[in-house]
């Protein structure tokens, strides 16, 4: 295979960071969910469900995908940002879009880090 038969690899920003490098080189970025207990992904998924249910009252056209909402809130989580996912099923509706909402925006989505100034109102404390 000559240098010019090599395919050309373009840079997506929304494709996976990891493509085409060595193990070694790679950036944990996915949450391994078989790591992730089901009771926290049956949590995830409940708060994640009421999210989608909220959003469509508010605004049927709404697109609101419940895999990755529950993917976020899992990732905040067991990332060093734990939330009262307990609470989140009971909190007022404002406050519950305006956490979801802040994760989804600000979620650094290479690390699975969010960002210590963003404020969220579920989360729990440690003591």
């Amino acid at each position: 295979m000559t240098p010019s038969d090599k395919p050309v690899i373009q840079w997506d920003p929304y494709s996976n960071p990891n493509a085409g490098k060595l193990p070694h080189e790679q950036r944990q970025t996915e949450v391994d969910m078989t790591r992730v207990s089901l009771e926290l992904a049956g949590q995830c998924l409940a708060v994640a469900d009421k999210v989608v249910r909220v959003m469509r009252e508010r605004n049927p056209v709404a697109v609101a995908d419940l895999g990755s909402i529950a993917m976020d809130l899992a990732v905040v989580h067991t990332h060093g940002r734990p939330l009262n996912l307990g609470h989140m099923l009971f909190t007022s509706d404002r406050d519950l879009l305006e956490d979801v909402v802040s994760i989804a925006r600000h979620l650094d989505r290479y690390t699975g880090k969010l960002p210590a100034w963003v404020r969220l109102n579920n989360q729990a404390t440690v003591n």
